[in-house]
C-alpha cells in the first residue's frame, strides 16, 4: 500500500470513529471536526493531532506534486495512535451537576425555593444540550474552517474534466473514465455510474449499477498530468489504478 493510500485508509477510519462516538456531521474531516469540537476538548481528545493529519490528508489529494516532508513512518504511526485511542474512548457529555442549587432563607420560602431549584434544574440541562448544538451549528458556519460546506455544489471546468478522461488498468480489467457534457462516468465490466464531484480531484461513485459505495480520487503528478486514479470504498481498503490511455 502506497503512502497516499495509507492516508487515505486511515482518516476515512478516523472520520467514521468522530461519526460513530461523538456524531460527527459534515463532509471532510475538518468539517466532521468543527461539528463536535466542544465535545473532543471535553473528552482531551488531541483535536491539533487530528487537523494536522487532516491538513496533510488535503494536500496529498488536492496538491499536485506535493510531497510530505517528514516521516512516512511515523506519520501512519501518529495516525493509528489517534484511531486506537478514539476506539477505546466512551465519549461523555459536559456536567453541571456540580452547581449547588439556591437554598431557601427561611422556613415560610420553603415552597418557593422549591419551585425555584426545580426551575433552575430544568434550565441547565436543557442548556447543555443546547449549547452543545449550538457550537456545533456556529463552529460549521464559522469563515475560518479549512473544508467547503458540504451543501455548496463544487463546479469543475470542462478542461479539467477532460483531463481525467481516459482508460485505467485496475486489477485485471480496465475502467473507462468518459465525460458526457459537465459530468464524468465510468464504466467497467462490472459496473458503471456517474461521478459527482466533492472537490477538483475527488468524485463520489453515484447510482452505481452494482451498488458500488465509495468515491474515486484522481491523482497528478508535478506537471499537472493525472497519472493514476484512487478507488476509495467506504468499508474497505483502497487501491489504485493507473492511466494508460
Amino acid at each position: 500500500m502506497s503512502f497516499v493510500e495509507a492516508v487515505l485508509d486511515r482518516t476515512r477510519k478516523i472520520e467514521g470513529l468522530l461519526e460513530q462516538k461523538f456524531g460527527a456531521e459534515g463532509r471532510g474531516l475538518h468539517t466532521k471536526i468543527d461539528s463536535v469540537v466542544a465535545l473532543l476538548v471535553y473528552n482531551e481528545v488531541d483535536v491539533k493531532r487530528i487537523r494536522f493529519i487532516a491538513s496533510v490528508r488535503n494536500k496529498l489529494v488536492h496538491e499536485s506534486g506535493y510531497q510530505y516532508d517528514g516521516s512516512a513512518d511515523d506519520f501512519i504511526q501518529t495516525c493509528d495512535a489517534v484511531i486506537d485511542y478514539l476506539d477505546g474512548l466512551t465519549p461523555e457529555a459536559p456536567s453541571y451537576s456540580d452547581e449547588p442549587p439556591p437554598r431557601p432563607e427561611s422556613r415560610r420560602g420553603l415552597g418557593a425555593g422549591i419551585a425555584i431549584i426545580a426551575l433552575i434544574a430544568v434550565i441547565l440541562v436543557c442548556g447543555a444540550g443546547v449549547t452543545v448544538w449550538l457550537q456545533s451549528k456556529f463552529q460549521n458556519e464559522t469563515p475560518n474552517q479549512q473544508t467547503p460546506v458540504a451543501s455548496k455544489a463544487v463546479k469543475i471546468s470542462q478542461q479539467t474534466l477532460n483531463l481525467y478522461v481516459g482508460d485505467y488498468k485496475y486489477k485485471n480489467y480496465k475502467i473507462k473514465v468518459y465525460r458526457k457534457d459537465d459530468k464524468l462516468f465510468t464504466e467497467s465490466p462490472d459496473a458503471k455510474g456517474e461521478l459527482s464531484p466533492k472537490s477538483e480531484t475527488e468524485f463520489e461513485c453515484v447510482n452505481y449499477s452494482n451498488g458500488f459505495n465509495g468515491q474515486i480520487n484522481f491523482v497528478k503528478n508535478k506537471n499537472g498530468k493525472v497519472t493514476n486514479l484512487v478507488v476509495v470504498p467506504k468499508n474497505g481498503q483502497s487501491e489504485e489504478a493507473k492511466k494508460i490511455k
